[in-house]
C-alpha cells in the first residue's frame, strides 16, 4: 500500500524552501560549534560532501597530520596512519563505505553521528575490521559490482551497514583515553 506523506508546506513554499537550501549549500560556512557543524552538514550538505568537511574538520580539532601519500589513509595520529569514515545515523543504522583492506593503514576511525547529532568514534585496528566488512550479518560486501566480478581484484573497495541493536560489536572499539576525554570535554560543554 503505498501511503502520500502530506506536508504543511504549498508547491511554491517547497520551491523557496529549496532554492535557499541551494544558497546555503553553495555559500557553507562552518560554525565554530562542533555539534551545530554535524547538524549544517547534515542539513545542506551530501554524504560526498559532508564526509569530507567533517574528516576535514576533525584533523584540525584533533591536531593531526593530514596524509597526501596515496594508499596510506587520511590522516596520522602519531605513528599510526589512520583512514577516516562519518556516517549519520539513518534508519537506526549506520553505514560504512570505501573501505579499503588493501591501503597501508594502522586503523580505521569510524564517525558515527547519532538521531540528536551528538558523536562517538571507534577505532578499529587494521586486523579487525575483516570482522565487518565480511560479516553478511551486517549487511556487507562490496561497494561496486558483485563479490564474483571481483573475485580477482586486488583492489576492492568494501562496505556494511550496522543496525543500532548491533553497535555492541563496535563498542570494543569505542575511542577514550586523555586525548578523546579532551576532545569531548571541549564539544559537549
Amino acid at each position: 500500500m503505498n501511503t502520500v506523506i502530506e506536508y504543511p508546506m504549498t508547491k511554491r513554499e517547497k520551491v523557496k524552501l529549496v532554492n535557499r537550501l541551494r544558497k546555503t549549500k553553495r555559500n557553507f560556512k562552518e560554525s565554530s560549534d562542533f555539534q551545530e557543524f554535524l547538524i549544517d552538514c547534515y542539513l545542506f550538505l551530501g554524504p560526498s560532501a559532508y564526509g569530507s568537511r567533517i574528516e576535514k574538520r576533525w584533523i584540525k580539532e584533533m591536531g593531526y597530520k593530514k596524509m597526501s601519500t596515496y594508499n596510506r589513509g587520511d590522516y596520522m595520529d602519531g605513528d599510526e596512519y589512520v583512514e577516516f569514515k562519518a556516517s549519520y545515523e539513518s534508519f537506526d543504522r549506520y553505514t560504512f563505505l570505501h573501505i579499503r583492506p588493501h591501503e597501508d593503514v594502522d586503523r580505521y576511525d569510524l564517525f558515527t553521528v547519532d538521531k540528536k547529532f551528538k558523536h562517538n568514534v571507534y577505532s578499529i585496528p587494521k586486523e579487525k575490521i575483516g570482522d565487518f566488512i565480511y560479516n553478511k550479518k551486517l549487511l556487507s560486501g562490496v561497494c561496486n559490482g558483485t563479490s564474483e566480478a571481483n573475485e580477482n581484484n586486488q583492489t576492492v573497495e568494501y562496505r556494511f551497514t550496522i543496525k543500532k541493536n548491533q553497535m555492541e560489536l563496535l563498542e570494543p572499539y569505542l575511542t577514550t583515553g586523555k586525548k578523546m576525554k579532551k576532545t569531548y570535554e571541549k564539544f559537549w560543554k
